[in-house]
């Protein structure tokens, strides 16, 4: 996985956040945010070890203060929880729980698809 595409990735996690207000997100925004995640999610099984502080442990401080936002956003307890787990993994540098947690806000936004937009 290229990782200056992971990084283009977490800046597009961004744009939505442009517009912050008390919106829900649109289904197409939820969409791209979840397919963003899987391939952040995929980069980060293939990274074989991530230091703190590098550019790609800071990439991901990102996403997670973008997956809190939208956590507020959509006023989601679930996914503010699996959020929650996430940062404190990544503080953490638990790779194993970062992996788990991220797969469940993944799964959160799945389901927020689904509620939404099907």
């Amino acid at each position: 996985m290229n990782k200056t595409l992971v990084f283009v990735i977490a800046i597009l996690l961004f744009f939505p956040l442009n517009s912050y207000s008390a919106q829900k997100l649109s289904c197409v925004e939820l969409t791209e945010t979840a397919n963003d995640l899987d391939i952040i999610a995929d980069a980060y099984s293939a990274t074989p070890v991530v230091r703190e502080n590098d550019s790609f442990d800071n990439m991901l401080r990102d996403v997670v203060d973008s997956l809190h936002i939208y956590a507020r956003i959509e006023d989601e307890r679930d996914l503010d929880r699996y959020v929650g787990r996430l940062e404190r993994a990544w503080q953490k540098m638990d790779d194993v729980m970062f992996s788990n947690a991220l797969e469940d806000v993944i799964d959160s936004f799945d389901r927020l698809w689904k509620r939404d937009c099907s």
